[in-house]
């Protein structure tokens, strides 16, 4: 058994940890810009600067944890009854973490991110919500011939003859729309986030006890990627909260004597709406549902897990209709999505494989995993590492379900890879957050019990928070200040030109500053005091014509040119720029 320290040691073994907190801030701001990586960069793999931070957090983040931990065993075991009292408290604490995720939710979206998209995925989808408000699914398309639409292309926003619609699947802008209509957009995020903590809660309680459910609700309360994202619009909060309603329909449909059709008919309903925010992972969290119903037992009888399996299937079926009849809206057809029209991926069966990451050689499928693993190893908890928590859970019947679930996850990043917006964390894992603190905090509870590290981990636990609060967590806090400082440049200079303004430009942000790099899409009516056009050139390099557009379309506006040049935003008359020689033209992101 390992014995911390006594005395003058364990006193010594504390300094030391705190000695190394603050040698890593210290390297990081005299080395590694304070741990600052660019965005926007890297979809498919993980940028140097970003594997340094990796490897200097947990340079010095593994052995301050270890250090700390020796020196505060002795005061934490005078506290090891906390967790008990805390799980006796029942639902006061999951309660209390939803309030704490809400708060810092609504902190980082109203002081950090000060309103800015973390994505461009956000604005799409905020498009998709006032279409929604206004009751459609389909905007009209822009004014004047078909021959001016290239000026109006937007990301992530379809522009065809039948109208303009984003590439997103309808759930998030539903709740973004519902957000809209209270004026209250920048609350949808917060909620998602903060309804994760009784439902993981609910399923803790069901799966494992009241002192796993109540551990698992406070690392969620502490992952940073919860809290960091809870500030943001993006959809995978919403996801990840049918998941876990979805979970605890599974788990009350499976009895010993056999299959409920009620809860799974739940469980399809929930898997419905988890295909209607996000269809990837939303179909393989169905397929999994299905096989943990249709896994042989010998108590439950054929009919009854028939019935069950059609009652799920028939449910989370609507999901998917809800989705065709989307398609065929705006589209034109059931089987062509918004995607597909988007990203100009053939309309037949060879774009839906294409879609699902057919293409994608195996380098990339490794680089996904690999990617995504490294940084949930960081993000989910902020500890210098976590997953290795997982090989200490239980392996039974009551892990077995989220565990499915787990594998379902991983699947889909080996399925369409890609690593993406590393500034909140691996969001295409989000799925899988609440599911791995559930199964780490049963990991962490049965490690303490064992004889040879047991007494140091409740002490080390708490020292991986404490490491995580002040060397990983702010670093992430500063990019994400970072990345929105640009965006409030833009919209400050903005403000102080008068009048109804044509705005100009290849993208919003300098290169490697954010992932939301393009401005949000016009208004479905093309109204309001800015609106913004893409920069076009001939191929002789002219770009005369985007002058004689806003002339002709809207010749009531200022046009104007946005772009950067060493870092510093210009805004210009647009006939200004189209006299400037080459050589002084602001760089365009």
């Amino acid at each position: 058994m390992i014995q911390p320290p006594a005395g003058a040691g364990r006193v010594a073994a504390a300094a030391a940890g705190l000695l190394l907190v603050l040698s890593a801030s210290w390297t990081a701001a005299k080395y590694y810009s304070d741990h600052s990586i660019q965005q926007g960069l890297g979809m498919d793999h993980l940028l140097p600067e970003e594997l340094a931070q990796h490897m200097l957090y947990r340079a010095f983040g593994l052995p301050a944890v270890l250090l700390l931990a020796f020196g505060l065993a002795p005061v934490v075991a005078r506290g090891a009854g906390a967790l008990r009292a805390a799980a006796r408290r029942g639902w006061w604490v999951p309660l209390l973490a939803a309030t704490w995720i809400a708060a810092v939710g609504l902190h980082v979206s109203r002081t950090v991110l000060v309103g800015a998209p973390v994505a461009d995925d956000e604005q799409a989808m905020s498009f998709a919500a006032e279409l929604l408000r206004q009751g459609t699914v389909l905007g009209p398309p822009p004014p004047g011939p078909a021959t001016d639409w290239p000026f109006y292309r937007e990301q992530f926003v379809a522009i065809t003859e039948r109208g303009r619609f984003a590439q997103y699947s309808l759930g998030q802008p539903l709740a973004l729309a519902a957000g809209r209509a209270l004026e209250a957009e920048w609350l949808v995020g917060p909620l998602a986030s903060a309804a994760l903590a009784p439902a993981l809660y609910a399923l803790g309680l069901a799966a494992f006890g009241p002192r796993v459910a109540t551990l698992a609700v406070i690392l969620l309360a502490l992952s940073p990627q919860v809290l960091l994202t809870a500030g943001t619009r993006l959809s995978q909060p919403l996801s990840a909260l049918c998941a876990l309603l979805a979970l605890l329909a599974l788990r009350a449909a499976t009895r010993a004597d056999g299959p409920r059709t009620g809860p799974a008919a739940l469980a399809g309903l929930a898997l419905a709406a988890a295909f209607l925010v996000r269809p990837m992972p939303g179909a393989l969290l169905v397929v999994a549902a299905a096989a943990w119903l249709a896994w042989p037992r010998p108590q439950w009888t054929p009919g009854r897990r028939l019935v069950a399996l059609v009652s799920l299937a028939t449910c989370a079926g609507l999901g998917v209709a809800a989705v065709l009849a989307t398609n065929a809206a705006q589209t034109g057809h059931p089987l062509v999505s918004a995607y597909q029209v988007v990203h100009r991926v053939a309309t037949d069966t060879s774009g839906l494989a294409r879609i699902a990451g057919s293409a994608a050689g195996l380098e990339r499928r490794v680089f996904s995993l690999v990617g995504n693993l490294l940084r949930a190893d960081l993000w989910f908890l902020g500890w210098p590492a976590s997953l290795l928590l997982l090989a200490f859970a239980r392996r039974t019947r009551a892990a077995a379900l989220p565990l499915t679930f787990l594998a379902a996850v991983l699947v889909y990043r080996v399925m369409t890879p890609k690593q993406g917006v590393s500034i909140t964390g691996p969001v295409y894992m989000y799925e899988a957050l609440p599911l791995f603190c559930l199964l780490a905090a049963d990991g962490l509870l049965r490690l303490a019990r064992t004889r040879v590290v047991g007494p140091l981990v409740p002490a080390a636990a708490l020292a991986a928070c404490f490491v995580s609060a002040a060397l990983f967590v702010p670093t992430r806090l500063n990019d994400l200040r970072l990345q929105t400082e640009p965006r409030l440049v833009v919209a400050r200079l903005l403000s102080q030109v008068p009048g109804e303004l044509a705005v100009f430009q290849r993208g919003l942000v300098p290169r490697g500053s954010s992932w939301a790099y393009y401005p949000p899409p016009n208004p479905p009516d093309f109204s309001g005091r800015v609106l913004f056009f893409r920069l076009l050139r001939t191929p002789a390099g002219d770009a005369a014509p985007n002058l004689d557009f806003v002339r002709r379309a809207y010749p009531g506006r200022v046009p104007l040119y946005l772009g950067w040049r060493d870092q510093q935003l210009v805004v210009m008359r647009l006939e200004n720029y189209l006299t400037l020689p080459a050589s002084e033209a602001p760089e365009e992101p």
